[in-house]
Parts: C-alpha cells; structure tokens; sequence
C-alpha cells in the first residue's frame, strides 16, 4: 500500500483529522487519482458541468484527462492546483457500467465557461454532451413536471373528455350496411341518388321536341 493512499485511509480514522484527509483529494497513488469527500459528496452546480453521451467503457481517470489538457491552455490560476476538482461517472449499481452520463466539477465557478467549449470535442470516438449542472438540472426538473401533470390530467378530467371524443369518433364510424361505416353508407346512397339524376338529366335530352 502506497505512503499517500495508507496516509488518507489513517487520516479518516480520526474526526478530527476529516480536513487533512479531504487534502488528500486529487493526490496521485498508483496511477490513480485519489477522490477524498464527506460521506455526502460535496455538490456544488455553481463550479460543476453535466456531461453526456458518455460510451458504456468511460473511465474516470480517462475523462478527468480529456477535460484537464483541454483547460490547462487556459486557465491561468494553474498554480491554485488541477482545474479538475472531481470527476463522477454514473454507473449501474449491479454491472458497474457507465450508464452514459457523469459530472466535473471544476477547481472554482470561472473554469465552468472554459469548459464548455468541450462541447461536441471527441472522447472514445464519441462526441461529447457538455452543458451548465444548473441547466441540465433545470430541464430535467421541467420534463418531470410535465411528466406529473400529464400523469394528474389523465387521472382528473382529461379522461372523461377522451372518452366522449372517443365515443364520437365510434359512433361515426359504426357499422352501417354490410358492415360498412356511416360515413361510407352516407357517401354511398349519395352516389347512387346522383346516378339516378344523371341517367334521368341523359333520358331527358335523348327526348324529341314535338
């Protein structure tokens, strides 16, 4: 076990010692970067992007690369540590398998801007969704009301008026004749009554004039 990730691991042994352990957080161990939160991940939409589209194979630590080499051109408070405070993948509980959708959080809310320009950019052949947490958030949490009201309209009266347009709509399609519908029985004594004054209008020419 590695001096950095045994450090982390003695650190969260003690409650007082919960801030140093949280310093631990983006430290290298193994090839690995280290993710040090509280029990309750910190979450903060403010400095956080949502990212989508993401392919079933997407890794952590592949996807925290893809974001810092793009943001490491611009971003000018490189000193203040990696642009990359955190990376969350959402993944199946029981196959591990990302589930196509994750999100970053940024060092600090100015780096949000900077990384949206990787909108659309190509990562494991894939191109990439990235949008403001808030925004993200703020159309779900619309299409879940919409979801809710259709769920209540359909429960109240909306179902009462389905029913009468639907009783409408049988009645003027029930079968008539031969099973044909009304409409088509209607449209049929139509044609024959213009038929018959057709042949009659056709006789009356036919006549001679005395």
């Amino acid at each position: 076990m590695g001096a950095s990730l045994h450090r982390a691991m003695w650190c969260l042994l003690s409650l007082d010692s919960v801030k140093e352990a949280l310093e631990m957080n983006n430290t290298e161990h193994g090839g690995f970067t280290l993710r040090v939160d509280h029990a309750s991940p910190t979450n903060d939409a403010s400095r956080s992007v949502f990212v989508g589209n993401l392919p079933y194979a997407a890794e952590e630590e592949t996807l925290r690369s893809h974001f810092e080499t793009y943001l490491s051109r611009f971003d000018v408070n490189e000193r203040d540590g990696s642009a990359v405070s955190s990376v969350r993948i959402i993944r199946d509980k029981d196959t591990q398998q990302c589930k196509g959708i994750g999100y970053i959080m940024l060092r600090d809310a100015t780096l949000v801007s900077l990384a949206l320009g990787l909108h659309e950019s190509k990562y494991m052949r894939r191109e990439l969704r990235v949008q403001k947490k808030r925004a993200f958030e703020g159309l779900r949490a619309t299409a879940e009301r919409s979801s809710k009201k259709s769920k209540v309209d359909v429960k109240g009266g909306d179902v009462r008026n389905a029913k009468r347009r639907r009783s409408r709509s049988e009645k003027s399609t029930a079968p008539g004749k031969a099973g044909m519908s009304k409409r088509a029985a209607t449209e049929q004594k139509v044609n024959k009554r213009v038929k018959k004054l057709q042949k009659r209008a056709t006789k009356g020419m036919g006549k001679k004039k005395n």
